[in-house]
């Protein structure tokens, strides 16, 4: 019997010689290929949802480690209508692993909207109820784009929960290239500091303030923004040395995520409008994340 090369979900079939490089995989990484697909798509389709959400990774979080939700959108195609997919990686800071946990599918005609701050709350607060009680703790910040997601919104979603929400942080690699635009080095050179400083657990608050001591910024919109990122960090270190005596915050940024983001808007195709709208469009999402995953363990 020959490897498969169509397979279908509920009511959506597809061609496996669709995806970019499949025609080059053996039997055996298609049978891989396939058996993975299923895994992800069968949360759609079981449960009838227009949004994907891996319950299992959110439910796995380790006691030893820490990590932060990163959030983005990915725009497929911007001229005759926008198909967008707003989506959260899991994020472990001590080793950079991200997994999608979440992925929701839009399109709109004529219309290059973002993610409006009701519909990112309710997909947060899908994301953070699904987090064992008693790891809660080990969930230590949410990372978006200052730039482009309306990050303030989420302040109210924290009113919704009976636990603390983890505090929310600006992508400091947004930070460090809107201030280079700006030639604001100093503030670059803080928020790198920041980001490589290895923080002890008896002294991370010293150290916080001794790198917003040292930032000589004349830019008081810049400036306000930095300390703002140095408040979001203090609050995640007091987080995170719960867990362990010292820590390095270098994977706290979106860097990973939106290289997956761009490597995914050259693999997918132009859908149709309609085939988004009934939600396929996510499907092809999570086809193409298995696709990049195709021959990790």
């Amino acid at each position: 019997m020959g490897s498969p090369q169509k397979i279908k979900f509920g009511k959506y079939m597809y061609d496996l010689s669709f995806f970019k490089g499949i025609s080059h995989c053996t039997r055996q990484e298609k049978e891989l290929f396939v058996k993975k697909l299923r895994e992800k798509l069968d949360t759609v389709v079981r449960n009838e949802t227009e949004y994907f959400l891996d319950f299992d990774a959110m439910a796995g979080l380790k006691k030893n480690l820490v990590y932060s939700l990163n959030i983005d959108e990915v725009h497929n195609h911007h001229l005759l209508y926008v198909h967008k997919f707003f989506v959260i990686f899991l994020t472990c800071l001590q080793d950079g692993t991200q997994t999608l946990v979440f992925a929701e599918s839009n399109c709109q005609s004529k219309s290059q909207q973002l993610t409006n701050s009701e519909s990112m709350a309710t997909a947060l607060g899908r994301v953070l109820r699904a987090v064992r009680f008693d790891a809660r703790s080990n969930l230590v910040a949410i990372v978006g784009d200052r730039a482009r997601l309306n990050l303030k919104s989420l302040d109210d979603l924290s009113y919704t929960f009976n636990f603390a929400m983890p505090p929310v942080v600006f992508d400091p690699t947004h930070l460090i290239g809107s201030f280079s635009q700006q030639h604001d080095m100093s503030c670059c050179e803080s928020v790198t500091q920041l980001m490589t400083t290895n923080f002890m657990k008896e002294t991370f608050s010293e150290q916080v303030s001794m790198i917003i001591g040292q930032c000589h910024c004349k830019d008081t919109e810049n400036l306000c923004i930095f300390w703002e990122l140095c408040a979001a960090v203090q609050s995640v270190l007091k987080m995170v040395m719960r867990h362990q005596e010292q820590c390095i915050l270098m994977n706290l940024k979106n860097n990973n995520l939106e290289i997956y983001c761009k490597a995914l808007m050259k693999q997918l195709p132009i859908l149709d409008m309609d085939f988004c709208d009934e939600g396929a469009g996510l499907l092809f999402l999570l086809a193409n994340d298995v696709v990049a995953n195709l021959n990790k363990p």
